[in-house]
């Protein structure tokens, strides 16, 4: 193939040099001052700014000619996927994005990537300029995911509920992933955690863990980190169908909303069994609802739990469509138990936990892409749990929700992040722990497990197969329902209170002895609200993890207005609420 070069003065911009220092100059991207580059028609060699130009016209000859001689149209770049096949493709609208299923030595995998453009397919058009662009975006586009991409796996290894978070390196197709920051060590130690489980599936398991067969898996990407790649897996297949068998043979009326709110007060309230039975229903009715909502009554009503990757890996892929074995359902509602009875709650002071601004220890910058050998210490990098907790945190919190949800999430991350890398904890928390009697040291991430302990115990015992099974309940009891969740975030019962000429009455004159002025139905209600979260719905039984300097929040005239005007007529409208929509 013969291409007739023009005199420059001929074609002025479609000179190849001119149009890329053209597109240079309009792009708003910060410019590199870099000496040399690769070829941007893909021969692989250096060539700086002032060569490009006469690189380009021998580097096109020779390529055209090489892709005339072998008819590969244009001398395309090869691929380097080896064994590889793709054996199911489909288009997701309106992103454009195909799905592929691919074939490889390490089994199916299914991977993503942005429907086919000119740059995928081999050039028709007979100009060089054409040809070299369409080249080197290819070649630019590979060298940036096998360079820059960084990719972890969120990975389920068992029906025990293990997880680990790891930095997906090296070989793809490699069995053996090490964790981020890790050094090789200890072969074969998910063997042992598998036979410890019950006790320590969450502890330091070794620098290394074996990832068996994987059966599913997907990839996601995380918005506003472009570089970065998280595929969640897992060594259990997903239940065939995308249903769930119920679990409870008559539902009531109660809506998902309401049923998230009763959760959540049971679980304030410490009441484990009515806890489990009601999040039965609310995982019959939106499983998705309710996997959400667990790791965000985790941290704000109770502490940390061991379990905390788990609920989040099981949130992630949910999303994805993947549904649980009744072995996991039945851990699921295993956590439940052990959360409303856990007898600590680690308070939420409001703040970011960022401590002072020459604190480089708690990372102010925290991200998912964020390295591990950055984010903790050299003695937490030695507990696998500690990476899993913060990303686990920082991975919910991307998943969005209420404001103060994220936020809280966040602030979380930092707090449990700080405490990881400073190791030792607190006397005055360890003298309020039973299981602190030991000559062995505590560290922070073994507060979770002592915390949680007995639960696990008592769960594991009480929260069987025989009680979570297919149709294993057959329908919930007002005594199941805590009547504090349905409060004036699910209900109407601030209008049915005010529309009580006596608790109007009531609470305007409590506001005109507090706030004085005029006060209008909007005031009122606002501090109905205030009151039925105070004295009912946002009641903790739980002991903080450190002592609180709280100051009162209501008066002592708001106590009085609730115990003898509002308390009763709350009460009553809750309870036929509840009554009306049970079977």
């Amino acid at each position: 193939m013969v291409i007739h070069h023009l005199p420059y003065h001929q074609y002025n911009e479609m000179n190849a040099h001119h149009i890329l220092m053209d597109n240079a100059r309009n792009s708003s991207k910060k410019k590199r001052s870099i000496s040399t580059f690769a070829c941007p028609a893909g021969c692989g060699a250096q060539v700086s700014g002032k060569d490009v130009n006469d690189h380009l016209d021998r580097c096109l000859d020779v390529s055209n000619d090489d892709g005339a001689n072998s008819g590969g149209g244009g001398g395309a770049i090869p691929s380097h996927h080896g064994e590889r096949r793709v054996t199911a493709c489909r288009t997701n609208s309106p992103s454009h994005l195909y799905e592929c299923e691919i074939e490889s030595a390490g089994g199916m995998k299914r991977v993503r990537s942005h429907s086919p453009s000119s740059a995928d397919v081999p050039p028709t058009a007979t100009n060089a300029f054409s040809h070299m662009m369409k080249r080197s975006a290819t070649l630019f586009s590979k060298s940036w995911n096998k360079e820059n991409l960084i990719r972890h796996r969120f990975h389920l290894h068992n029906m025990n509920g293990l997880v680990t978070w790891t930095s997906d390196v090296g070989d793809e197709n490699n069995n053996c992933i090490t964790f981020s920051g890790m050094k090789v060590n200890d072969i074969g130690e998910l063997d042992k955690a598998n036979e410890q489980h019950s006790k320590q599936n969450w502890e330091s398991l070794g620098s290394t863990v074996s990832i068996q067969e994987i059966q599913w898996s997907t990839v996601i990407k995380v918005k506003g980190i472009k570089e970065y790649e998280l595929t969640i897996s897992s060594s259990l297949p997903s239940s065939p169908g995308n249903k769930m068998e119920r679990l409870v043979q008559r539902h009531s009326r109660l809506s998902v909303s309401q049923l998230k709110s009763c959760l959540q007060k049971s679980i304030r309230r410490r009441a484990p069994l009515p806890s489990v039975r009601v999040a039965m229903e609310l995982a019959d009715k939106s499983w998705s609802d309710f996997i959400r909502r667990l790791p965000i009554i985790v941290l704000e009503d109770c502490t940390l739990h061991p379990d905390f990757g788990l609920l989040v890996w099981l949130m992630v892929a949910q999303s994805k469509g993947f549904t649980p074995c009744m072995s996991i359902i039945v851990r699921v509602m295993q956590i439940v138990f052990e959360l409303a009875s856990c007898a600590f709650r680690d308070v939420h002071s409001g703040d970011d936990c960022s401590g002072s601004p020459d604190d480089n220890s708690l990372q102010p910058n925290l991200s998912l892409a964020t390295p591990t050998l950055r984010l903790l210490s050299d003695r937490a990098l030695c507990v696998n749990a500690c990476d899993v907790f913060i990303r686990s945190m920082l991975l919910r919190a991307e998943y969005g929700g209420m404001k103060c949800d994220t936020q809280m999430l966040h602030s979380y991350a930092r707090r449990w992040l700080k405490r990881f890398n400073s190791a030792n904890v607190p006397d005055t928390l360890l003298k309020s722990l039973a299981s602190a009697s030991t000559l062995q040291p505590i560290y922070w991430w073994d507060i979770p497990r002592i915390i949680h302990e007995k639960a696990r115990e008592r769960s594991l015992q009480t929260i069987t197969s025989g009680i979570v099974r297919p149709g294993g309940l057959p329908k919930l009891s007002f005594l199941d329902i805590s009547i504090a969740g349905i409060d004036f975030h699910c209900s109407s019962v601030v209008e049915y209170l005010l529309s009580q000429r006596e608790i109007c009455s009531s609470v305007y004159k409590g506001l005109s002895q507090t706030e004085g002025g005029d006060r209008d139905n909007g005031k009122i209600a606002q501090q109905l609200q205030q009151m039925i979260w105070t004295f009912s719905s946002g009641i903790n039984h739980r002991r903080p993890l450190f002592k609180v300097e709280t100051a009162d929040v209501e008066p002592s005239i708001w106590k009085a207005v609730w115990n003898d005007v509002v308390k009763v007529p709350f009460n009553a409208y809750t309870t036929k609420f509840v009554k009306d929509r049970l079977v």
